[in-house]
């Protein structure tokens, strides 16, 4: 073995005692090529050498611009973020609005097939059963039918409390009431007065029996809730809660005609199928004339609602 050979072993011997973490080279890794003997033995001394200098790169990573900057975008969301999320708040913050006339001001006679119903006694309605001050029920006579049926009821609510998130249905209300619901559908209803933005709608009709006193009938109704009709309570949670508006208000209109179901013996006309569906179109018929009076007369404008 030549002494250039032993000076080779004792200076791998010594850099690999003194460089644990050093990759270790064999002893056939560094005499099987002379070349690259010297080329490990530098790898080894620039890990050595650079031990002191990553501390200092990693310093000067810490103050980059980019590190800089990412601290102070962080830093100005944790001081902004709560106190911009309250003012986002405020500022979509619903409110409630006032109805623009009273319901109890409701002029019939611009109905073109509905008038007041002499001698009827008023349905036995109250606030605290509505869970609203603002209504109205009235009991109408069809004046564009010759049968002898044509008798009709309106009801009316206004809800502005931001914080009513549930619209009352009639196929609730009237369950609870110990009325059967033989049949709810969902029905286009023409309201050309409306047009052009809302030519037809959408409403529910459902057919209703009475226990005691015995009494059947059909009811038509719809929502309209910050001037969009719905057919859906779920739709007017949609609507009322939506930002944008500032305000919001909904209503619930009701439209409901009784019939007979059977055309016995001195049941006269309107009774039976016929009366049914004679009771259908009277209901479907005062909804399509008193929206529009709603819409023009009572409810607030979408200018109203919207406005901040």
């Amino acid at each position: 073995m030549t002494q250039q050979t032993l000076a080779s072993y004792w200076h791998i011997f010594r850099r690999v005692s003194y460089e644990p973490q050093a990759r270790h080279i064999s002893a056939s890794e560094g005499f099987s090529d002379r070349k690259a003997r010297p080329m490990a033995v530098s790898a080894t001394m620039n890990s050595d050498a650079t031990g002191c200098g990553s501390v200092r790169r990693r310093g000067r990573t810490l103050w980059s611009p980019l590190f800089v900057s990412c601290a102070l975008v962080a830093l100005t969301a944790g001081l902004t973020l709560r106190p911009g999320l309250r003012a986002l708040a405020e500022h979509y913050r619903k409110e409630s609005i006032a109805i623009r006339r009273p319901l109890a001001e409701l002029d019939v006679s611009l109905l073109p097939s509905f008038r007041r119903a002499a001698g009827t006694v008023p349905a036995s309605i109250t606030a605290a059963d509505l869970g609203t001050e603002e209504f109205i029920w009235l009991a109408l006579s069809d004046e564009s039918t010759n049968f002898e049926r044509r008798t009709a009821s309106l009801l009316v609510t206004y809800y502005n409390n931001p914080r009513d998130k549930v619209p009352h249905t009639p196929e609730v209300c009237y369950r609870q009431q110990g009325t059967d619901i033989t049949g709810v559908t969902t029905d286009t209803l023409e309201t050309l007065r409306l047009a052009p933005e809302n030519p037809r709608i959408k409403i529910r009709v459902m057919r209703v029996h009475q226990p005691q006193p015995p009494a059947w009938g059909v009811l038509a109704y719809v929502f309209c809730a910050n001037g969009e009709f719905c057919h859906d309570r779920e739709q007017v949670r949609w609507i009322i809660d939506r930002p944008g508006d500032r305000y919001t208000y909904f209503s619930k209109i009701e439209a409901s005609a009784h019939y007979l179901p059977d055309a016995g013996p001195g049941a006269g006309p309107g009774a039976g199928p016929e009366g049914m569906v004679e009771a259908m179109q009277r209901a479907k018929r005062l909804l399509s004339e008193v929206l529009p009076v709603l819409i023009d007369e009572h409810f607030p404008t979408g200018v109203q609602v919207s406005d901040r």
